[in-house]
Protein backbone atom coordinates (compact mmCIF):
# COMPACT_ATOMS: atom_id res chain seq x y z
CA UNK A 1 0.00 0.00 0.00
CA UNK A 2 0.91 3.56 -0.90
CA UNK A 3 -0.41 6.72 -0.22
CA UNK A 4 -0.17 10.42 -1.78
CA UNK A 5 -1.48 13.79 -0.32
CA UNK A 6 -2.64 16.63 -2.00
CA UNK A 7 -3.56 20.00 0.70
CA UNK A 8 -6.45 22.46 -0.80
CA UNK A 9 -6.70 25.73 0.92
CA UNK A 10 -10.08 25.85 2.79
CA UNK A 11 -12.19 29.32 2.15
CA UNK A 12 -14.51 28.08 4.73
CA UNK A 13 -12.00 27.64 7.28
CA UNK A 14 -9.01 29.74 6.04
CA UNK A 15 -7.16 26.61 7.00
CA UNK A 16 -6.13 22.58 5.13
CA UNK A 17 -8.24 20.05 3.88
CA UNK A 18 -6.33 17.31 3.37
CA UNK A 19 -7.25 14.53 0.41
CA UNK A 20 -5.76 11.28 0.77
CA UNK A 21 -5.40 8.45 -1.98
CA UNK A 22 -4.70 5.23 -1.08
CA UNK A 23 -3.28 2.97 -3.83
CA UNK A 24 -3.35 -1.08 -3.96
CA UNK A 25 -1.66 -3.10 -5.13
CA UNK A 26 -1.26 -6.52 -5.99
CA UNK A 27 1.44 -8.71 -5.74
CA UNK A 28 0.74 -10.15 -8.98
CA UNK A 29 0.76 -7.07 -10.79
CA UNK A 30 -2.36 -5.13 -12.50
CA UNK A 31 -3.73 -2.16 -12.43
CA UNK A 32 -3.87 -0.51 -8.86
CA UNK A 33 -7.14 0.26 -7.16
CA UNK A 34 -6.71 4.24 -6.02
CA UNK A 35 -9.10 5.13 -3.07
CA UNK A 36 -9.65 8.58 -2.32
CA UNK A 37 -10.14 9.08 1.81
CA UNK A 38 -11.05 11.37 4.64
CA UNK A 39 -8.31 11.39 7.81
CA UNK A 40 -8.61 10.19 10.28
CA UNK A 41 -9.04 6.34 8.87
CA UNK A 42 -8.89 3.30 10.77
CA UNK A 43 -7.92 0.60 8.43
CA UNK A 44 -8.68 -3.21 9.19
CA UNK A 45 -11.70 -6.17 8.97
CA UNK A 46 -13.78 -4.98 11.99
CA UNK A 47 -16.82 -3.62 11.98
CA UNK A 48 -15.73 -0.44 13.69
CA UNK A 49 -12.90 0.08 10.62
CA UNK A 50 -13.81 3.00 8.34
CA UNK A 51 -12.14 1.52 5.21
CA UNK A 52 -12.48 -2.10 5.56
CA UNK A 53 -10.34 -4.95 4.19
CA UNK A 54 -12.07 -8.06 4.61
CA UNK A 55 -9.50 -10.63 4.78
CA UNK A 56 -7.87 -12.92 7.75
CA UNK A 57 -4.45 -11.52 7.52
CA UNK A 58 -5.72 -8.06 8.75
CA UNK A 59 -5.99 -7.33 11.71
CA UNK A 60 -9.94 -5.94 13.08
CA UNK A 61 -7.77 -2.35 13.79
CA UNK A 62 -4.74 -3.10 11.78
CA UNK A 63 -3.52 1.02 11.50
CA UNK A 64 -4.85 4.38 11.77
CA UNK A 65 -3.98 7.54 9.72
CA UNK A 66 -4.10 10.71 10.94
CA UNK A 67 -3.24 13.97 10.46
CA UNK A 68 -1.15 16.26 12.32
CA UNK A 69 0.03 20.06 10.95
CA UNK A 70 0.02 18.93 7.13
CA UNK A 71 1.66 15.44 7.83
CA UNK A 72 0.30 12.33 7.49
CA UNK A 73 1.38 9.83 10.39
CA UNK A 74 0.37 6.06 10.51
CA UNK A 75 -0.01 4.41 14.00
CA UNK A 76 -0.55 0.69 14.28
Amino acid sequence: MAFSTDSLASSATFGLIMKLRLLFQSKTGGTPKTFEVKLPLVIGRGDKATFRIPHVRVSRRHCELLEENGKVFVRD
